[in-house]
Formats: structure tokens, sequence, C-alpha cells
């Protein structure tokens, strides 16, 4: 039998999963949201950047977390994509700019269009990150304003899905994402699932797991999410 739509199922967390859910809807693509990484900011991270502040130029998130769970600071921001621009945006920030791409396009932008003689950068991120944050001659500072913490178990609804091999695609946006993924789902069928990956390092815990396609898209938008499904 032949669904009347296709199922995705998007791995990150709910607030950053609503963005992506619309941008699939306006393709005629059902979504699922099963966070794999459960995100805590700290509550007092505003706090705990109040003494990086004088000393910076400009604070860099390559993270929405960060910058949600810091709120409003009276500095520039740079940030990795669009979406965390809007989320600077949303929070206060006047002074945003942003770059293309992943934490390396992020340090050649910086490196591009700011002078190290104006003063340091302050890194907000979480707990882990994939890659160290060093755009050439800059002093940066990295301050830790969350956590991201595995979940420990599929959802029952998730699972059921698995095992009626029900999802078409599966959308991943971070290596340690894919890590966990990969851990608690190592027993299902993927034979007829499409991965799609921002980058090709998140691919790594993937490759064993059996799907039908492993796709790298530089981009999660509707526009290229339409060439996905065609």
């Amino acid at each position: 039998m032949v669904k009347d739509k296709k199922l995705a199922l998007i791995t990150r967390p709910l607030h950053d999963a609503l963005k992506m859910e619309g941008n699939l809807a306006q393709i005629g693509i059902e979504s699922f949201i099963e966070p794999f990484l459960s995100i805590s900011h700290y509550q007092n991270a505003s706090k705990i950047i109040r003494p990086y502040l004088s000393s910076c130029q400009a604070i860099v998130a390559t993270s929405a977390n960060a910058i949600r769970a810091v709120g409003y600071v009276k500095k520039p921001i740079i940030t990795v994509g669009k979406n965390s621009a809007q989320v600077a945006k949303e929070m206060g920030f006047e002074e945003i700019s942003h770059s293309e791409g992943n934490v390396t396009a992020l340090e050649k932008y910086i490196e591009n269009y700011y002078s190290s003689k104006k003063g340091g950068l302050l890194y907000i991120s979480g707990d882990n990150i994939s890659k160290d944050f060093a755009p050439s001659g800059f002093k940066t500072m990295r301050v830790v304003v969350y956590n991201a913490l595995p979940v420990q178990k599929i959802s029952t609804k998730c699972k059921n899905y698995f095992e009626l091999k029900e999802f078409d695609y599966v959308f991943f946006f971070s290596k340690r994402t894919a890590q966990v993924f990969a851990d608690l789902t190592s027993d299902f069928d993927f034979s007829e699932t499409v991965c799609c990956c921002i980058s090709q390092q998140i691919t790594e815990p993937l490759i064993d797991l059996g799907f039908k396609e492993i796709i790298i898209m530089k981009k999660f938008d509707s526009e290229s999410l339409l060439e996905l499904v065609k």
C-alpha cells in the first residue's frame, strides 16, 4: 500500500524542530519530532558571562540554545546561520551578523570581517562541542551556558514507527545527536529510510545503520527540501 504522505523524523529539540516542521509541511511532508538530546539552560547564564563582556567586542554563538540561555546582552552577536540570527533578534539583540555553514565557515567569516585589534570574542556554547572555535589571531573565551543531555530511551510512538518502517526521512543537525540516535536504534531496519545530515561529519555514527541513502544537505530550508523529495 502506498502512503498518502511521506513522513519525516526530526531529531532536534522541540523549540528548534518547529521551524523544520513548517518547512516540511510546505512541501507536503508530515513530521514527527523526537528529540535525542535534552536541553537544560543554566539559570544564571547571564551572570556567568558578565565578567567577560567588557573585554570582548562581540558574542559568538553556534547554537540557538546558547542564545536563549543567555538572553539579551548589550553587545554585537555573531551566529552561524539565519535561524540563530533570528533567535538573537527575538531575544533583543540589535547588532547581529551571521555566517553560513559550520564552525569553520564562521571562523573564516570573522577573520575576514572583524579585527582582533578591537577586542576578543566571547563564545557561548553548550557543554559538548564537536569542534573548538578558534579564529586565527583572536583571543577567544568560551563559556558554557547550557547542557545537552542524551535521552535514555525512545518514546513508544517513535519506536512503533521504527518497527513499521514508517519514516521516509530522518534529519540530523549534530554529530552528538547522531551518536545518541545510533546507540538507541541499532536494532531497527532503516533500509527504506533516507538519512539527511547538515554536514559530512554528522554521518560518521550513522554509516552502519543501513540507511537506504545518506545525503549531505547544506541547508534544510523549503527550497532545499523540495529538491530532496524530487
